[in-house]
């Protein structure tokens, strides 16, 4: 980019050309500075177009750092390369103006460089101390520099009001050497070589750094999308499952909900022919089968309840411990990163392939979650089976007092039939006492199932983050001894 630069400002050795903004050539002034200033800044702007990933995805930051300072760099030292390659062939301006614009351009470098500091602390602990170190080194050189750059001017400036003044023998290029001498020009090109040599070894730190963190990037990029795979296979078991828990839910209150209606056709016989029972007085028995509507209603939304707080329970779990796992795991892929990043092993490109690697494998998906649902897929059906066999005896017990059984009195209206009347009370104590223990042997159950899945989700939470945190551990010991 700069010798393309360079060659658009027209640097190039000609008879006719002034430098400095005097009216003559100064020997090889245009050819060491435009040599000196080497690549210019195309090493840093170079490293910085090497990065592919989104910056915003490298949580250390170092990559965000990295375009800061480069810009910082392209605006401060490029415009000191580019000011002093145009200055060294000037002829259109008086060389006040020509070193009042590169003091100038000096003074304004080294206040985008004092404000790029603040950020360089960003690499401090994403990058090893090798590489921070060079970085800070490199960068406190072109500060010097600038200095040094700037009493280069002041000489050069001094020299050339020299060759302004001088009125007794007439200045031209064969005799400017005496006054701008060789030395000051060799001093200026050599401070510029040492602001190129620092804007080089910045170039290969940064792109050093820039391939470190593509790297984990990519790396924790891809255990990411694995554990986002193995999260939609889990959801999905997951949704299957809180399904078949609606299904059963529904299923059950539409057993209890017809429940009373069988009970009430039982006695149908009596309700609809009361004249011929108790002397017509049939109260107890409303009362009783009112009870049971009540006592069967309730069971109905306790059933539902249950079955509801089940599902709420179970995706709770899910919710609280899969966020576990998954930050687990992405703590451990970013853990590996940052000690891979800081890391002065000799092993450490290898070692933190293996791991990311082993990072992504089966043993740390939260799929393996799905093991806690599977083996509960017929519990439901178990479930209501026990529900079905409870209802038929409380039906056949809710039944006990049917015309049937009152024909067997001589009389409709005597004692015998006052006497199974007044039974309702009691049956109807009992038929809920029933429904009671009904509804809590199914929510004990349903709690049963709840528990079986909490503790397989722990149980295997607490393996996925043994297994994340003993790849960490194994990583710190490769980086020791390469395995």
């Amino acid at each position: 980019m700069w010798s393309a630069l360079l060659l658009s400002l027209g640097l190039f050795a000609s008879g006719s050309r002034a430098d400095l903004g005097l009216s003559f050539a100064i020997p090889n002034l245009v050819a060491n500075v435009q040599a000196a200033i080497g690549q210019g800044i195309a090493p840093v702007t170079n490293a910085n177009a090497t990065i592919r990933v989104d910056v915003g995805a490298d949580v250390s930051g170092a990559l965000e750092a990295v375009v800061t300072v480069s810009n910082a760099i392209n605006s401060s030292i490029g415009s000191v390369f580019q000011a002093t390659q145009k200055a060294a062939s000037e002829a259109s301006v008086l060389p006040t103006v020509v070193f009042g614009n590169l003091y100038g351009t000096v003074i304004a470098a080294k206040l985008e460089l004092e404000q790029a500091y603040g950020v360089v602390q960003q690499f401090q602990s994403t990058v090893s101390d090798r590489v921070y170190d060079a970085i800070v080194h490199n960068l406190t050189k072109l500060h010097d520099d600038l200095n040094v750059l700037t009493v280069n001017y002041i000489a050069l400036g001094t020299a050339v009001n020299v060759v302004v003044a001088t009125t007794i023998l007439p200045i031209t290029s064969l005799n400017v050497a005496n006054i701008v001498t060789p030395a000051l020009v060799a001093d200026l090109t050599t401070t510029l070589k040492s602001l190129s040599t620092s804007v080089a070894s910045l170039g290969s730190l940064f792109t050093e750094v820039v391939k470190q963190k593509t790297a984990a990037v990519t790396f924790v990029s891809s255990t990411n999308s694995t554990a986002n795979a193995a999260l939609t296979t889990l959801v999905k078991q997951l949704t299957n499952f809180t399904s078949t828990v609606v299904t059963a839910g529904d299923k059950l209150r539409q057993v209890a909900s017809t429940l009373s209606s069988n009970v009430a056709a039982v006695h149908v016989p009596i309700t609809g022919a009361s004249v011929n029972y108790n002397g017509g007085n049939i109260v107890n028995l409303t009362q009783y089968l009112d009870a049971v509507v009540q006592s069967t209603q309730q069971l109905s939304q306790n059933l539902s309840n249950g079955y509801q707080d089940l599902q709420n329970n179970i995706q709770q779990v899910y919710a609280e411990l899969v966020d576990v796992a998954t930050r687990e795991v992405y703590s451990v892929s970013l853990g590996l990163a940052q000690k891979a990043a800081t890391s002065a092993s000799s092993f450490v490109n290898n070692c933190y392939q293996k791991y990311n690697f082993l990072l992504q494998q089966p043993s740390l998906h939260v799929a393996r979650l799905n093991t806690c649902l599977l083996p509960e897929a017929d519990s439901f059906t178990k479930l209501q089976k026990l529900l079905d066999c409870l209802l038929v005896q409380f039906q056949s017990d809710a039944s006990a007092i049917t015309n049937t059984r009152l024909n067997t009195c001589t009389t409709l209206n005597g004692a015998c039939s006052l006497t199974y009347f007044s039974a309702y009370a009691d049956l109807a104590l009992q038929t809920d006492a029933q429904l009671t223990l009904t509804n809590n042997v199914i929510a004990t159950e349903a709690r049963a199932i709840t528990n079986r899945i909490r503790t397989c989700v722990v149980a295997t939470v607490a393996d996925i983050n043994d297994n994340a945190q003993q790849i960490l551990t194994n990583f710190n010991g490769c980086l020791v001894t390469g395995q």
